[in-house]
């Protein structure tokens, strides 16, 4: 799903979390190398606009709704340089074959599916300076993830 929130709120949320991100420095590595050239925080405190938004992006799903809803709101904050990098994510596949589904964030009705039959291996790789996504060409810069997940 693209542009779930406004330009301004995008401005507003970066705002708030550049308070305290740009006091601290990039680090070189993660604990387990899987990101490197990063910044990362915990966030629970937000002004109501920052509220607002990250509210109502409850609209968009019921998983989204359930995290918020049980969920102490303390957001996962990542902040990736641009010349950082990461993750490549290898996983093993255990007790049970399953479905991987990637949706498009620009048209949900885009779906990669992959079979992952039980004892199978998949790597994943996001390490992408510059890319081309439907034809047209980018160039990645820095990036800030504000996550929320569900830690039971």
């Amino acid at each position: 799903m693209s542009n779930v929130i406004s330009e301004e709120q995008e401005l507003h949320l970066v705002q708030q979390v550049d308070k305290k991100l740009k006091r601290m420095r990039y680090s070189a590595a993660h604990f387990d190398n899987a990101i490197s050239g990063y910044r990362e925080m915990h966030k629970s405190r937000w002004d109501d606009l920052s509220l607002l938004t990250l509210r109502g992006l409850r609209r968009f799903h019921p998983i989204i709704r359930n995290l918020f809803d049980s969920y102490d709101a303390s957001f996962h904050i990542l902040d990736l340089s641009e010349e950082g990098a990461g993750p490549v994510i290898a996983g093993l596949s255990l007790l049970s074959d399953s479905i991987m589904t990637f949706t498009a964030e620009e048209d949900s009705k885009e779906v990669i599916e992959g079979f992952l039959p039980r004892r199978s291996l998949y790597i994943m790789s996001i390490q992408h300076t510059a890319f081309t996504w439907n034809g047209q060409n980018y160039q990645r810069k820095r990036r800030i993830s504000v996550l929320l997940r569900n830690v039971d």
